[in-house]
């Protein structure tokens, strides 16, 4: 591991290098997420790269919602609120954080709690029904977002669990990662496999 101030693909491809020779021998592969800086560096050094699923599932969802009209109220009407209910009686409803880096990589906490909020709504304390309210507006997209959490959570399961692999052209095995990924498609908060 280095530290530095910042890594280009040549930094990369050079620490990779330097790692190679301090092991003594060269990974089968390389799982990263897909920063050009790393990405560049991987492949400059002529090894197989797989993308993290994490990560990758996380770029899908940025894709899908980060310009999504209601997805971007929520979340800043959700930043609000904690702001708003913070060191109040109202304080205990309150979601988790919600990371902003990263953060449709780990919204399931926050998606869990507003579906439990959905969930519990008629039973609260007729001052919490009123203080969120606001949560009964967007029951469809948080719907849609356990759904697409699901799915993720599921896929990425299925991949670390079941260690599916397959050959390259050497006929090294690799993760499966990136082509079942590729598999995994989004419809409107329904995700589903196809088998190849």
């Amino acid at each position: 591991m280095s530290v530095s101030k910042g890594f280009n693909g040549d930094d990369v491809q050079s620490r990779i290098e330097e790692a190679e020779k301090s092991a003594g021998n060269a990974p089968d592969y390389i799982i990263s997420d897909n920063g050009h800086n790393q990405t560049k560096g991987i492949t400059g050094s002529r090894h197989i790269h797989h993308a993290d699923i994490s990560h990758s599932m996380g770029v899908i969802l940025k894709n899908v919602y980060e310009k999504q009209s209601d997805f971007v109220e929520f979340t800043t009407l959700l930043g609000k609120k904690r702001l708003q209910y913070h060191l109040t009686d109202k304080a205990y409803l309150l979601p988790p954080n919600m990371r902003t880096t990263s953060r449709l990589m780990n919204m399931s906490s926050w998606v869990f709690w507003g579906n439990e909020m959905l969930d519990c709504y008629d039973t609260l304390p007729e001052k919490m029904q009123e203080a969120y309210a606001f949560i009964k507006d967007y029951e469809s997209l948080l719907k849609e977002l356990a759904g697409c959490t699901l799915c993720c959570k599921t896929r990425r399961g299925h991949l670390q669990e079941r260690r599916l692999l397959n050959h390259d052209e050497q006929g090294v095995q690799a993760p499966y990662h990136y082509s079942c990924l590729r598999k995994c498609t989004f419809q409107i908060g329904t995700c589903w496999y196809q088998d190849a």
